[in-house]
């Protein structure tokens, strides 16, 4: 029993139904994997907040074995990832270094170089665009 009744509320006693613990049971059975997200999550800030590369290095790891553990697609993605990345993620931490400053170098000198080749091959759009078939070279 949840409630007991009030005759001066006019208010019935409120009995528990059955079937409450297989559906909670059920609903961690469904979100086992956000859980999982959270603690990652977690485990990631906790990782990027500290400046011993030591205990970065621990922790990276150990996300990584989690992500391996689960056996989720997505988490398997994401351990090669840090895997695939570890040694820059150790140095960001350490020195706080990151490729910014040469990825906005190079979103400047892409424009600049793209306009130079189109005025190149500008000239040549005209007759692509009237052709009936696409231009594949043949294999003989």
């Amino acid at each position: 029993m949840i409630r007991i009744g009030s005759s001066l509320f006019k208010a019935e006693d409120y009995i528990r139904k059955a079937g409450y613990e297989e559906r909670y049971d059920q609903l961690l059975k469904e979100n086992e994997h956000l859980f999982t997200f959270d603690l990652i999550k977690e485990k990631l800030a906790l990782a990027f907040s500290r400046s011993d590369e030591c205990l970065v290095s621990e922790d990276i790891i150990s996300i990584m074995e989690m992500c391996y553990a689960i056996g989720n697609a997505h988490l398997f993605w994401f351990e090669r990832l840090l895997g695939n990345h570890f040694e820059g993620i150790i140095v960001h931490v350490t020195y706080n270094i990151s490729a910014a400053k040469i990825e906005g170098i190079n979103n400047k000198i892409k424009p600049k170089f793209t306009g130079i080749f189109s005025n190149y091959f500008l000239p040549l759009m005209p007759m692509e665009s009237c052709r009936t078939e696409p231009m594949i070279p043949s294999v003989v």
